[in-house]
This record gives structure tokens, C-alpha cells and sequence, in this order.
């Protein structure tokens, strides 16, 4: 999309704000509303995109499933 940052390399080219000070701050409890005021050049759909991102990143290092064995 047309305007869409890119979190690749961990941080935006735009803001150099890192996916980790997004991630950290939300899992110290800080709110949406509480990031974009402390970093005013995010956007909602920004902190968003972090999330969606690490939770791809995160999904793919599970350990595959093991396949159920007929008894």
C-alpha cells in the first residue's frame, strides 16, 4: 500500500523509532494513545502494524506440531 511503512529491518526509515521501543512499551502497559504521544510520528495503524509483525515473527519460530499417529 501506497504510504505504508515497512518494519523489516526493526525499526521505520521514517521515524527510526524501533519495533522494540513499541513492543516494549506495550508490554510495560503503556496504551496506543499513550505511544503516539510519546512518538508523535507514529500513526495507529504504525503501532498496529508492529504488533501484527511481531506476532507473524513470533509464529514462525513455534516449533512445528507433531502429527497426531494413528494407535
Amino acid at each position: 500500500m501506497a504510504g505504508q511503512r515497512s518494519w523489516r529491518r526493526g525499526f521505520d526509515e521514517g521515524t527510526r523509532v524501533t519495533l522494540r521501543t513499541i513492543l516494549a512499551s506495550l508490554a510495560e502497559g503503556a496504551t496506543v494513545a499513550e505511544i503516539l504521544e510519546d512518538c508523535p510520528t507514529l500513526t495507529e495503524e504504525d503501532v498496529r502494524a508492529v504488533i501484527a509483525f511481531a506476532a507473524a515473527s513470533a509464529e514462525e519460530d513455534l516449533p512445528a506440531r507433531p502429527v497426531a499417529r494413528p494407535v
